[in-house]
């Protein structure tokens, strides 16, 4: 019979084999479709370009509702100015999937 130590070892490894697994599986859309896997983000005003595994984010960002299909975003631009940001979502074809405009609240009469 083994030792305890030995089969805890075992066990563990069994476990982070199969979370490595989950972490690496593609997010799927709610209707079931995968996404190709990472987003590309385009920070224009600041100058900055970084990558984030679509599994790391939300579905309602992974993923943009066009017609009766959701599309994958594989894209992400943010243009503007430093207090007024839009910021526009691309499909894998390159096509604008939509674009939202964030802005600070009006000043207080």
């Amino acid at each position: 019979m083994k030792s305890p130590e030995v089969v805890t070892r075992a066990a563990l490894t069994v476990v982070s084999i199969a979370t490595m697994a989950m972490a690496c599986a593609p997010v799927p859309a709610p209707d079931g479709q995968a996404h190709p896997g990472v987003i590309l983000h385009e920070d224009r005003i600041d100058g900055r370009t970084w990558t984030v595994p679509a599994r790391d984010v939300p579905p309602t960002i992974a993923f943009v509702r066009v017609d009766d299909r959701y599309v994958p975003v594989v894209r992400i631009e943010i243009t503007g100015t430093p207090s007024q940001r839009r910021i526009t979502k691309f499909g894998p074809d390159g096509q604008m999937l939509e674009s939202t405009v964030q802005a600070p609240p009006p000043p207080r009469r």
